[in-house]
């Protein structure tokens, strides 16, 4: 019994390493000045590809997720050029305070998920789809 009891709480507190370790990675949206772009690279892109790349080399973790979250592919999400300029990507607690130091930052924020919402289905209006009676097939909308 007490062997059973051990081997639990065993699995227990590696369960919670894994949940809390995963809980250090968030999606990121970074915002950075353009004009601040060094000379040598020739789009935006390159330049905010090259300070995930960086931080990623600087920073080390000790946790199962870092080798998930380690390669540019798996934590660069996306570059932003029109309505802002900077990046998203899946970064540490450490790995944001180093981009925050980086020359050209302007500032982050968490990304959260968020619910699309729209007036053009009958969804959202909690309408059935029923056809109308008495309307003829063609004119009913199913």
């Amino acid at each position: 019994m007490f062997q059973l009891c051990s081997l639990l709480l065993l699995l227990l507190l590696e369960f919670s390493f894994h949940a809390t370790s995963t809980d250090d990675f968030s999606t990121y949206i970074v915002h950075l000045d353009p004009s601040s772009r060094p000379k040598h690279f020739t789009t935006n892109q390159q330049w905010h590809s090259s300070i995930v790349s960086a931080v990623k080399s600087s920073t080390s973790t000790t946790s199962d997720n870092h080798h998930h979250f380690s390669s540019l592919e798996n934590s660069f999400l996306y570059s932003y050029q029109n309505a802002l300029h900077g990046f998203s990507a899946v970064l540490s607690q450490q790995e944001l305070q180093t981009v925050q130091n980086h020359p050209g930052f302007l500032s982050s924020y968490k990304d959260k998920l968020v619910t699309m919402d729209t007036t053009y289905t009958s969804q959202f209006m909690s309408l059935n789809h029923q056809p109308a009676s008495g309307l003829p097939r063609t004119l009913a909308r199913t």
